[in-house]
């Protein structure tokens, strides 16, 4: 079995259980909410999920299973945490048709990637299915909270596409600048990867400071949105890049962890001792 593999997974397990942890401690203190129920069998898959990984490694090592419990797994932490999402939001209306455009082209061209590396039609283009809605919920969150500057999401945008250009390009460029364009490809990836998590922190540190629950909001669209780029990171990348990213995935969960109780203790007084009763 792969050590890189073992160690990365279970840092991210041991993550996903302290998540699970606070969840439900919190709910068992002030009462439980919607966004919790959902915050907490969407890290019950992801933490499944890993736990198949470590599974199969351990009985099959280097075999690559097309369609096995963890593409169910991680459909279901997908939709989960797109739910999430969407009941934080949904009080808030914007228009989005931008926003809805851009997460269709940017699913299709990432589903093409996937087949394109993998040949795994069946397993990619329903993984295309639910990852790109799982993107186009956090590219609405993102814009609902108006976290970011409209020129930031787009800067952003580009820098995402420019991205899978820089991986398309791989398949068309002479094999002397193969890894000359991959290399670019990661050094925009991890780009990206930087700056959204180093703001997740900024903007998780305002909310846990501050007493406004649209700060708490902003901190888990960041959160979310540092959390949607590691995964894509980690899909497109091998080797070494993999672990890496798979260690920032881990990040950015630990992150959201945090960011989705802060958003639940910034909840009115009135409605928290509510629920309390209730429970």
């Amino acid at each position: 079995m792969d050590v890189m593999t073992l160690i990365t997974n279970l840092i991210q397990m041991v993550v996903l259980g302290f998540g699970i942890y606070k969840a439900v401690r919190h709910m068992k203190g002030k009462g439980g909410s919607i966004v919790l129920i959902f915050f907490v069998y969407a890290i019950i898959c992801y933490f499944l999920c890993d736990l198949y990984t470590i599974a199969t490694e351990a009985i099959m090592p280097n075999t690559r299973i097309p369609f096995g419990v963890d593409a169910v797994a991680e459909m279901g932490e997908c939709l989960l945490m797109a739910s999430l999402l969407n009941a934080i939001f949904r009080e808030n209306e914007e228009r989005l048709f931008l926003e809805t455009v851009f997460s269709i082209i940017y699913s299709l061209a990432m589903t093409a990637l996937w087949i394109a590396w993998s040949g795994e039609w069946t397993k990619d283009i329903l993984g295309g299915f639910y990852f790109g809605y799982f993107i186009y919920t956090v590219v609405i969150s993102l814009k609902k909270s108006h976290a970011l500057s409209r020129k930031l999401r787009i800067l952003l945008g580009v820098l995402a596409f420019a991205i899978i250009a820089a991986h398309s390009l791989v398949f068309f460029v002479p094999e002397d600048y193969e890894e000359l364009v991959n290399n670019l490809a990661y050094v925009l990836m991890f780009i990206g990867i930087v700056w959204l998590i180093t703001a997740a922190i900024v903007y998780l540190v305002k909310a846990i400071r501050g007493d406004s629950r649209d700060e708490a909001k902003k901190a888990v669209a960041i959160g979310f949105f540092a959390l949607i780029w590691t995964m894509n990171t980690l899909y497109m990348s091998d080797g070494v890049m993999y672990y890496v990213a798979d260690f920032t995935c881990s990040l950015s969960l630990l992150i959201i962890v945090y960011d989705v109780i802060t958003l639940e203790e910034k909840k009115p007084k009135v409605l928290v001792e509510r629920r309390a009763r209730r429970s």
